[in-house]
């Protein structure tokens, strides 16, 4: 990979947003990184339900690959997301990906 220093021509790559509130959030690093992948993910490719709110399906093992960390880590993280009030996730039938909400943390 090459790298190159930044001036004010500097076209950025794609980026990722992450809201300045989760600094005050009590979960760890790779938690939020998971975050802001499926803050990201819902904001590209978002499925809108019946009552117009965005979700997505993002299976634990491509989760997994894509951050490169084990499905275990996955599953802790949106443990903790979901016990912060960052996600919910519902269950529709086994054998599907859960249904995951990705919620705003607030000022």
């Amino acid at each position: 990979m090459r790298f190159a220093f930044m001036n004010r021509h500097t076209k950025l790559p794609p980026c990722s947003v992450i809201p300045d509130t989760l600094d005050k959030v009590a979960v760890g690093n790779t938690a939020k990184l998971a975050y802001v992948k499926l803050l990201k993910c819902i904001i590209v490719q978002g499925i809108e339900d019946e009552n117009g709110v965005y979700f997505m399906r993002y299976p634990i093992r491509e989760l997994a690959s894509d951050m490169s960390v084990s499905e275990m880590t996955v599953k802790r993280c949106l443990r903790d997301l979901e016990n912060e009030g960052l996600i919910m996730r519902l269950r529709e039938m086994p054998g599907r990906p859960t249904l995951i909400y990705v919620l705003l943390p607030e000022e």
